[in-house]
């Protein structure tokens, strides 16, 4: 035990000796240790800032929870006993289905205490046109008041209301610069 004391004692004291026999050497160790703690704390930092802003970002313009209508899937009727099948199927275009009771189904989840906002939402493809500039787009139709409260869609306007319906629309910045 004391030969691993005086073993600890000494490995001490040639380290302080060490330090104190170079200040300048000593200074720069210094130094590179608080820089590169520095540069540590500071990446740190900055990562899990961008991080914070990814998710707010992400989760902060999305619905949480999409209720769709179900895909339509192949039936296959039963075989008989013994009887092998080897299918190779392609999985079928899904045709454009809606909800078709969807009233009931947002009356229903606008019960549910845990669900904070409700909003019905029917998207398709369109095309944007003025004058000769044309661009692809996603059209969206919804309930502008059910859906601010799960996308807050007036903090981010530039110009103009958001107004949605018959004759007004809100598009985006860069739809805007292309157009």
């Amino acid at each position: 035990m004391r030969s691993l004391l005086a073993s600890a004692w000494t490995e001490w004291l040639i380290a302080l000796r060490f330090l104190l026999d170079n200040r300048m050497q000593t200074l720069l160790i210094l130094f590179g240790i608080t820089v590169g703690s520095a540069v540590i704390v500071f990446i740190t930092a900055l990562i899990t800032g961008l991080q914070e802003n990814v998710v707010e970002r992400t989760l902060g313009t999305q619905a949480h929870i999409r209720i769709l209508p179900l895909d339509e899937f192949n039936r296959l009727a039963p075989l008989p006993d013994g009887a092998v099948s080897l299918i190779l199927e392609s999985p079928r275009a899904q045709r454009l289905r809606s909800i078709s009771n969807w009233q009931e189904v947002v009356a229903v989840l606008d019960q549910h205490p845990r669900l904070p906002a409700v909003s019905p939402v029917v998207s398709g493809p369109a095309l944007a046109l003025s004058g000769v500039a044309r661009a692809s787009v996603a059209l969206i139709g919804m309930d502008p008041e059910r859906y601010e409260r799960i996308i807050p869609i007036s903090d981010d306007l530039i110009a103009g209301t958001f107004r949605v319906g018959a004759g007004h629309g809100v598009i985006g910045s860069e739809l805007a610069k292309d157009l």
